[in-house]
């Protein structure tokens, strides 16, 4: 299925302009084309529907052409397992390991985790609270993590606690750590309490943008 930029450009609302927008500049930077996990990770929407939706008003506006049966033009490639994907984890399942296929809402692509990070991404997880907003980041925006059973003083970490993913800053003290949010209105978290499990090191975020 190939998608064909068409004209004259009609009106788009702003969304759809953004869309097309982060279409363009995928094909451009890498010369491929982007799927639908992709370009939700660009547009920052919580799910595949949404891209869906507002591709399906780009056609229907003429703003692109889906065509079937040709490999030419601008191309719109429905996501495809395989080793070079990164898992998007969602909310954990009960006694679920984090990175459990249960847990797996969706996936992007290594090279688009490369292009926004800068620097190996092993798992993106949905950030579940408000927890760590000082550190800009909020309820439904993306983290992205490296794999790790421990971690340096200091550092952001996603930590399995109790059953549940949580984002936090690691602090150590005399041989005691702890899990520490940035918002007063949560607590910290000894490793007596909950018994936590480090599973990765944060390297960047991704900002979710609720739908208007």
């Amino acid at each position: 299925m190939d998608t064909r930029a068409t004209s004259p450009m009609p009106d788009l609302t702003r969304r759809e302009a953004k869309l097309l927008e982060a279409f363009e500049q995928h094909v451009e930077r890498t010369g491929a084309v982007p799927t639908r996990s992709e370009l939700q990770i660009a547009m920052g929407w919580e799910s595949l529907g949404t891209v869906q939706y507002f591709l399906n008003r780009l056609t229907s506006k003429g703003a692109i052409e889906i065509v079937h049966g040709e490999s030419k033009g601008v191309g719109l490639a429905s996501p495809v397992s395989g080793t070079d994907d990164i898992p998007i984890i969602g909310r954990m399942a009960p006694d679920a390991d984090l990175l459990a296929e249960e847990n797996i809402e969706d996936t992007v692509s290594a090279s688009t985790a490369a292009a926004l990070f800068r620097t190996r991404t092993d798992f993106l997880l949905r950030v579940q609270d408000d927890s760590m907003v000082g550190a800009g980041i909020r309820a439904g925006d993306l983290v992205a993590a490296q794999k790790a059973s421990d971690a340096q003083h200091g550092s952001m970490v996603v930590a399995s606690v109790a059953g549940e993913a949580s984002v936090r800053r690691l602090l150590r003290d005399n041989g005691h750590a702890a899990l520490v949010p940035d918002n007063p209105d949560f607590q910290r978290i000894s490793f007596g309490d909950g018994q936590f499990e480090i599973k990765g090191i944060v390297v960047g975020s991704v900002r979710h943008r609720a739908s208007t």
